[in-house]
């Protein structure tokens, strides 16, 4: 039993030993060298600045050094530590050593009276979120070639920065608001090295008077990347990895000049992406990669004096994706656009060609081409269920209205209000249906077309039943290769081979049935009832 308690005693003592001697190699890891607090890295050999020994109310100039000794140990200054400097009252200029590798979050944010130049070592990797936010820092700024990350709001509200911005050609990611409301001038060349552009970097720095250079290896530019910039004179160049444009990602930039190239690694264009940029010009071209156009996409872009292509790949047209913009002749849109949203092409004056509708479209919304300038012949394609208000109003330059839909459209109010054309053709035998129809009220003479009618026996071959339904419908007929169903706003509901499907679980409306067959393609509408 003595034995036990013995040992016990000897254990106890030990374990206290070693909590004594862990604490004291803890408390040797801080120490202070003249103004600046330090603690030791984990190698052991390096050290982070902590902070100014009067905290807050720190004033006077900054110097930190490469290496600092203490108690005859050399160290090396590594990192400079989170919030080290954050609000202190230091002034002049800062100069971030050479041995400094990284740059902790918030290390220098708000520190107004850092007026003067910011020089940064050749060593620094990393420059944390909020790292420079809030400085009163001027003149120009040099991202060292050792730079990686640029952290989130690194240098956001730095207005004071009025000299010129150079990224080193290491740099793969720019935080989210990293740059927001600098004061920069001269051109901005985003190095090859960027994968990343984040959203609002460059936000309201309009200070920017040259062009702007987005490097190839840029895959996607954020939301509001750089919205505001209207500084810029020069040209803009999109590198040819980009996949994604984000909302609002160059609105405002009104400055811009010369022709816009979007590369054909393109995808997406966000809202508002390029809206207000009145200075492009020339011809616009939506290269095939281009799925979407984002509402107001490139709204009042009014610099385009040329002509509009789009992307064959196009699926869907924003809410005034083009609205107010000078684009001259044709317009083309491709069979692959199934949705196109209230007044995409709203006041687009300056059209003097031919319009062609995609051939699948359900609805022309609201206000699509009010006041366009088309000339030449328009034709609304069979697939058509409804014409929203305002759609062609004062659309004079029209020379003859054709419509290939066999049920009459609904209508909504003033769709073809100021067009003078008073003769509507129709397809044959439907004379009867449009007269009785809001139609008659924009047209007094309705003529019928029996020149181009499908081939009846290819069209008798397919029947669809039960129309109306409930839900399940059965399509007969011989040949199918394909069949495609849309809603009546021209989304898909299904694609594929079979003959049977159960649309019960969708809204009710008319819905529109694509067959594809050998001899070509058959058009039949369903009503689906609740």
């Amino acid at each position: 039993m003595k034995k036990t308690l013995q040992m016990k005693r000897v254990l106890r003592t030990a374990l206290i030993v070693l909590l004594l001697g862990t604490a004291k190699t803890y408390a040797q890891t801080t120490f202070t060298v003249e103004n600046l607090n330090y603690s030791v890295n984990e190698d052991g050999v390096s050290v982070t600045v902590t902070g100014h020994i009067d905290g807050t109310a720190a004033t006077g100039e900054l110097i930190i050094p490469e290496s600092v000794n203490y108690e005859g140990n050399n160290y090396d200054v590594t990192v400079i530590g989170n919030d080290a400097f954050a609000h202190c009252q230091l002034n002049g200029d800062l100069v971030i050593p050479n041995s400094v590798v990284t740059i902790g979050n918030r290390a220098f944010r708000g520190i107004y009276g850092l007026n003067g130049t910011l020089t940064l070592g050749n060593a620094v990797t990393t420059i944390g979120d909020y790292a420079f936010g809030y400085c009163g820092l001027n003149g120009d700024l040099v991202i060292p070639n050792s730079v990686v990350t640029i952290g989130d709001s690194a240098f956001d509200w730095c207005n004071g920065l009025n000299g010129t911005l150079t990224l080193g050609d290491a740099v793969s990611s720019i935080g989210v608001y990293a740059f927001e409301y600098c004061g920069f001038t001269g051109d901005l060349v985003i190095p090859n090295s960027v994968v990343t552009i984040g959203d609002y970097a460059f936000d309201g720095c309009n200070g920017f008077t040259g062009s702007l250079t987005i490097g190839n290896t840029v895959t996607s530019i954020g939301e509001c990347a750089f919205r505001l910039c209207s500084g810029f004179t020069g040209s803009l160049t999109i590198g040819n990895s980009v996949t994604s444009i984000g909302y609002g990602a160059f609105a405002n930039c009104s400055g811009f000049t010369g022709d816009l190239v979007i590369p054909n690694s393109v995808v997406t264009i966000g809202d508002g992406a390029f809206s207000t940029c009145v200075g492009l010009s020339g011809d616009l071209v939506i290269p095939n990669s281009v799925v979407t156009i984002g509402n107001g996409a490139f709204r009042q872009c009014i610099g385009f004096t040329g002509s509009l292509t789009l992307s064959e790949s196009l699926t869907y047209i924003g809410l005034q994706a083009f609205s107010n913009c000078h684009f001259t002749g044709s317009l083309v849109i491709p069979s692959s656009v199934t949705t196109i949203e209230e007044g995409a092409f709203f006041q687009c004056k300056e059209f003097n060609g031919t319009l062609t509708l995609p051939e699948f479209l359900t609805e022309i919304p609201t206000g699509t081409f009010s006041e366009c300038g088309f000339t030449g012949s328009l034709i609304i394609p069979n697939s058509v269920i409804t014409i929203g208000t305002y759609a062609f109003i004062n659309c004079t330059g029209f020379t003859s209205i054709t419509t290939m839909v066999e049920e009459p459209p609904i209508l909504e109010s003033n769709v073809f209000q100021g067009i003078s054309i008073e003769e509507l053709t129709v397809p044959c035998n439907c004379i009867p249906a449009y007269e009785a129809s809001d139609w008659s009220t924009y047209f007094t003479t309705i003529l019928e077309d029996c020149s181009s009618d499908v081939d009846e026996s290819q069209e008798s071959a397919f029947t669809i039943y039960p129309n109306p339904t409930s839900g399940f419908i059965k399509i007969e007929g011989e040949n199918t290769q394909h069949i495609s169903i849309f809603n009546s706003i021209g989304q898909y509901v299904y694609e594929g081979n079979a003959t049977e499907y159960d649309l019960s679980d969708h809204e009710a409306g008319t819905y529109l049935i694509r067959i594809e067959t050998p001899n070509g393609i058959i058009t039949k509408r369903i009503v689906l009832t609740k």
